[in-house]
């Protein structure tokens, strides 16, 4: 009787089946949710110019009192230039007709990361060179307790 050989010189030969599909996971920021999205409109031009007014001050009367302390607005105009971002890529036909439905439809969500991503880090890096001293001190670098404490002074309202 023949005794089979088997060898694994021919095993770039045989097909590879891919059976499952994955992106690599990532962790979702959110930095653009602490943002106001605003428009400009068609013919306003590129730059959005905004005014902040500053604060009045109230003062405590009796029914008695004159109150004296007239307060003079005052406004600041900001300009804010809007930059965008963008991704591109290619793929030929010939990749979208061999290529596996899975792997199509976890391709296709790589974009829309790349670009959150990238918003997420423009973000950290405005908010990271502050020189607010609302979140330590004046030139510290962005960190979980500064943020906790600032939200525990808003909540609170403390001064």
């Amino acid at each position: 009787m023949v005794t089979p050989t088997t060898t694994q010189d021919v095993s770039n030969s045989l097909p590879t089946m891919i059976v499952s599909a994955r992106k690599v996971r990532e962790q979702e920021g959110d930095m653009p949710a602490l943002c106001e999205r605003r428009t400009l409109g068609k013919g306003m031009g590129t730059v959005w110019h905004e005014v902040s007014y500053a604060q009045l001050t109230a003062m405590a009367v009796a029914e008695t009192t004159e109150n004296k302390n007239i307060q003079r607005l005052s406004d600041t105009d900001f300009a804010i230039t809007p930059t965008m971002i963008q991704i591109a890529t290619m793929m030929s036909d010939k990749v979208v007709r061999n290529m596996t439905r899975n792997g199509l439809r976890e391709v296709a969500a790589l974009g829309q990361a790349a670009m959150q991503r990238k918003k997420n880090e423009d973000g950290l890096v405005t908010i990271d060179s502050t020189t607010s001293t609302q979140l330590g001190s004046a030139g510290a670098s962005m960190a979980y307790g500064y943020v906790a404490s600032a939200v525990a002074n808003i909540s609170g309202k403390t001064t």
